[in-house]
């Protein structure tokens, strides 16, 4: 189970939720923000603690940077290790990317992954390999300005969700992997439910198909459940995977920092 692939699967759901509702430079997150989750995994009906993913913003006057930081337990490390890194620098105005750096240790999989975006040139030019030394470099054109996975996990803190009226479909692409992923989100409205560690309340919810590969099967939906605070904050994801299933539960939230 890569339990690095949570970012992968958070960054879907979130970038699409963000295409409606933008105002620039509206943001609601803060430098210094730090909000950490607790990954799950599920096999044979068990929910098995496995690690935490944490999500950070350093800014200046220029430019935007969101790190991800994602490792399993010690006691999960035997089963499968995980120690990922993620960095991305946005543009302040609107968040398209101008880099991306991703780099992966899970198992026996190992990548690295560095994408520099012109937005103005519509061109992205990526270095892919399984490590540095061992790079590739290709060449890609956009259609539109794109995002990055991290810029656009933020890009959903600018939505206004109390204008989103269920059933509302939204659609959105990002970049990564040598790939751009076109993918469709629903809004499912706002719904009452327990969450771990916490009463039950309201939620909004939103659902996404999932792509077919080797983290996700055909016909797959993952679940995102956001709080009703103004920060937009997801309290939950779940989704299946190809053995059993994953969920990541918000554990705390830092925003006592000020511009």
């Amino acid at each position: 189970m890569k339990t690095g692939y949570i970012i992968v699967a958070i960054s879907f759901l979130l970038s699409l939720i963000g295409i409606q509702g933008y105002s620039q430079g509206n943001y609601r997150f803060q430098c210094g923000e730090e909000i950490r989750y607790k990954i799950f995994y599920n096999w044979n009906f068990v929910w098995i603690p496995a690690g935490e993913v944490l999500f950070k913003v350093n800014c200046n006057q220029e430019f935007y940077e969101f790190a991800v930081f994602a490792n399993t337990y010690p006691s999960y490390d035997s089963f499968f290790k995980v120690d990922d890194r993620y960095r991305s620098i946005v543009d302040t105005n609107d968040l398209l990317g101008n880099e991306f750096v991703r780099e992966i240790h899970e198992g026996n999989y190992h990548r690295y992954d560095s994408i520099r975006f012109d937005q103005e040139a519509k061109s992205i030019i990526e270095y892919f390999g399984r490590n540095k030394n061992t790079l590739e470099r290709f060449e890609f054109e956009m259609e539109k300005p794109s995002f990055d996975m991290l810029g656009a996990i933020y890009y959903l803190r600018s939505l206004d969700m109390e204008k989103m009226h269920k059933a509302d479909i939204l659609n959105f692409m990002i970049f990564f992997d040598k790939e751009f992923f076109d993918m469709k989100l629903e809004y499912q409205g706002i719904k009452t439910k327990k969450i771990k560690s916490r009463n039950r309340q309201d939620y909004r919810h939103f659902s996404i198909d999932l792509i077919d590969g080797y983290v996700f099967k055909e016909g797959d939906i993952m679940d995102i459940w956001v709080g009703m605070e103004n920060e937009n904050i997801p309290v939950m994801i779940e989704s299946p995977i190809f053995i059993g299933s994953v969920k990541a539960i918000l554990i705390s939230a830092n925003q006592s920092t000020t511009w």
